[in-house]
């Protein structure tokens, strides 16, 4: 029998040359193996991409994963033995790789088997090999046991390795479905195939856990495919999956589960996919959309009485005038003085239409009117140039509206603050309406931005299969809709949610 020294002299296939934290060099021997690795008891390919390498010290042996190949032209190597080797040094190929450490593999003997070695894989390095460090080719069972981890009888199979004699891949779902995961390839490769392979045996595995656990409880796991193509309505028929659709999609007469259409309620979206669906942009378009959205949701609603508008106006003027005050560069730089000047006569305006019967309220009003027809007065000249204002004129003002709002009383339409984002059911279709009122009493010089918004919101809505999918003619609660989309969690529920998008595209080009 081979010692240990003469083993790893027979596998050796290169030394170390210089190491980093992250990668090490390495400069193959000259009569290491050139495709194929004879000397590794079974014939495997050496030196390639992807292919590991074994590096021995004291505690084990570092696992290295081959990322890098090359050849760097350098003078012909001398040998020992050899005395005056040629008359010129010739350019010499010299074959380097570049090394990417894993972890490192101890091997330990089995308590029932002494003459049987235990090979275990740890994830990182105590300690880093030194240049000349005699790198080596794993054997088979080493090479096994890089691959599968230790994991083979814990995790879920999915599969064997051609290039690690057909060692059985495994994973752990805790840690596979507890991270980030990609299943990357060629068209054709077997993407779509492996993504149902590992939901599947997963889903068995668990089921076989539960049963050997004598478990009532049901498998508490939910899988979510979103299908942009169409190709997964029909993979989990035996498992009962609830399987979505937009309508006018496939026939269901050749499907194995019957579809349903699928509903995505606008009033579920966020601020972020409310600003993308309807294109509303910065600047006037885009509060306005989340305002409507906030009170709608907090159940604003359109035919407000005389006094509530006035409220609500008045409201949105004092804020204007607040931020105007607190910040002196609104009122004393040119540029901005167009600005305030332009809201004092939108104020005036708008006031001027107001109707109300309650006359302390009407007088309230009159007071604003009165306050910005002395400023106008005073910082507009007659070209319709604008100076700059003063804090003690703008103060009055936004004291004059104070008094308005406190004459509203109690009967002014209270509207609790709510956020956009949050899930809570609302008339869909009453959103572009909404905009549009909001928008002419309260800022009326922007009521052509704000109908093109409303004009597209409509357009989106009219749509009779888009319509369908986020504004359903059915109410439904957000419990109801989670329990149709995920599940309850009862026995008899099934885990796989699978929601066919193959028309969604169409239907978004449609009405862009």
């Amino acid at each position: 029998m081979n010692s240990y020294i003469e083993e790893v002299a027979s596998l050796t296939v290169g030394t170390i040359e210089s190491v980093a934290p992250n990668e090490f060099r390495v400069l193959l021997d000259i009569d290491a193996p050139q495709t194929t690795a004879l000397n590794a008891v079974v014939p495997q390919g050496f030196p390639r991409l992807n292919g590991y390498v074994l590096i021995p010290n004291e505690v084990g042996s570092i696992v290295g994963m081959v990322t890098w190949l090359g050849i760097e032209r350098s003078a012909y190597p001398r040998r020992s033995g050899f005395k005056d080797f040629g008359l010129l040094d010739l350019p010499f190929p010299l074959r380097k790789m570049t090394v990417l450490p894993l972890g490192t593999l101890q091997q330990t003997v089995d308590r029932e088997y002494p003459d049987k070695l235990i090979y275990q894989l740890n994830r990182g390095l105590s300690v880093y090999p030194s240049v000349g460090d005699k790198v080596i080719l794993p054997s088979v069972s080493q090479l096994r046991n890089i691959i599968e981890g230790g994991e083979a009888e814990q995790g879920v199979v999915i599969g064997t390795s051609v290039l690690a004699a057909d060692a059985t891949i495994s994973v752990h779902p805790n840690r596979i479905f507890g991270r980030h995961l990609a299943i990357l390839g060629n068209t054709g490769s077997g993407k779509s195939c492996t993504v149902t392979g590992v939901i599947r045996w997963t889903l068995e595995r668990a089921e076989e856990e539960r049963r050997k656990r004598e478990s009532e409880k049901p498998l508490n796991c939910r899988f979510i495919v979103l299908d942009p193509n169409g190709e997964y309505r029909n993979t989990f028929g035996d498992l009962h999956a609830r399987v979505f659709q937009v309508q006018g999609g496939h026939n269901e007469s050749t499907d194995t589960n019957s579809a349903r259409n699928i509903q995505v309620p606008a009033w579920l979206w966020d601020e972020q996919e409310w600003v993308a669906f309807t294109g509303a942009r910065p600047g006037v378009q885009r509060p306005m959309l989340l305002r409507a959205l906030r009170e709608l949701k907090a159940g604003g609603k359109l035919d407000l009485t005389e006094v509530d508008a006035v409220r609500r106006y008045f409201s949105f003027v004092r804020q204007k005038l607040q931020f105007i005050v607190n910040d002196p560069t609104q009122y004393t730089e040119y540029t901005k003085y167009k600005d305030v000047g332009g809201l004092l006569v939108s104020v005036q305006d708008k006031c001027m239409r107001f109707q109300v019967a309650d006359e302390g309220l009407s007088t309230a009003i009159q007071e604003v009117v009165n306050q910005c027809g002395e400023i106008i007065r005073r910082r507009r000249n007659d070209k319709g140039y604008w100076s700059s204002f003063v804090e003690s004129e703008l103060l009055e003002l936004l004291n004059r509206t104070n008094a308005v709002i406190a004459q509203c009383g109690e009967s002014v339409q209270q509207i609790p603050e709510v956020d956009a984002n949050s899930p809570i059911p609302f008339n869909v279709h009453a959103l572009a309406d909404y905009l549009d009122d909001m928008t002419l009493q309260e800022s009326p010089g922007n009521v052509q931005h704000i109908q093109t918004l409303s004009a597209r919101i409509r357009a989106l809505l009219k749509d009779a299969k888009l319509g369908a999918i986020i504004a359903p003619s059915e109410i439904v609660t957000l419990e109801q809709w989670l329990h149709s989309y995920i599940g309850s969690g009862d026995e008899e529920d099934s885990a796989i949610t699978v929601l066919d998008l193959s028309l969604v595209p169409i239907l978004l080009m449609a009405n862009n």
